[in-house]
């Protein structure tokens, strides 16, 4: 990374420099959603010190080696997607009902004396039956027509841009939509901070839906910065 370089948008500063992500996300900076903005206009519109950020990646880049990151822009479009599916995928077939039953937990033991559980338990459900959606558009359309896409090759007639303009749009019309959800969890739960007196499973419940916003982050990154614009760099 040229430290000089503020405009480069910050899905691309993390396809490059992956360790940055807990720098970026310590900084309140969105890079999977809002990842085609300049460095420069994200750091503006959160308020923040342009040089002090700088002066935080700088330190970040000195501190953690690049090799201990996977190197998705070098890898094919069919292995990022099997590391996609199996990876973050996974995750969140795991995760999305237990997270959901927890919600439902702490709901009915506390959300007399706390009303925000109530709108938690309500934008969790809605969260989790949209990505199931997502993830089965993913896996049963999108990602069989790149992988095909890839195959076929020079064979590939250029310049339609079929899946961008379609499937693809649609799946980051989707992931803003995810974000705005995952946004209103971490507002609901105070940054994701249970009260002093919180049991055993709230506490749980708060530690993992910080760790879900953290993967979901993650894989809206790899798929809207990494493998959608290799899709429409070949104007498939």
């Amino acid at each position: 990374m040229n430290l000089h370089d503020t405009e480069i948008p910050l899905g691309r500063l993390v396809a490059e420099h992956p360790h940055l992500i807990r720098t970026l996300e310590g900084l309140g900076l969105d890079y999977c959603c809002g990842g085609q903005r300049p460095l420069s206009q994200a750091v503006a519109e959160k308020g923040l010190d342009l040089e002090e950020v700088l002066a935080s990646l700088k330190q970040a880049l000195a501190s953690t080696q690049d090799a201990c990151a996977a190197p998705w822009l070098e890898k094919s479009c069919s292995e990022l997607i099997d590391h996609i599916v199996r990876s973050h995928h996974g995750f969140l077939r795991t995760e999305l009902p237990r997270l959901s039953g927890l919600t439902q937990k702490v709901f009915e033991v506390h959300g007399s004396g706390a009303p925000e559980l109530e709108d938690l338990r309500r934008v969790m459900a809605g969260f989790r039956d949209e990505i199931e959606s997502h993830l089965a558009k993913e896996e049963q359309i999108l990602f069989p027509a790149i992988v095909a896409c890839e195959a076929r090759g020079a064979g590939m007639s250029q310049g339609s841009g079929v899946l961008a303009q379609g499937p693809i749009s649609c799946m980051e019309s989707e992931h803003d939509e995810a974000g705005a959800a995952l946004a209103e969890m971490r507002r609901l739960t105070g940054d994701f901070s249970p009260p002093e007196a919180a049991c055993g499973s709230w506490r749980a419940l708060y530690q993992g839906l910080e760790e879900l916003e953290q993967d979901m982050h993650r894989h809206i990154h790899e798929e809207n910065n990494i493998l959608f614009e290799r899709v429409r760099a070949a104007g498939w």
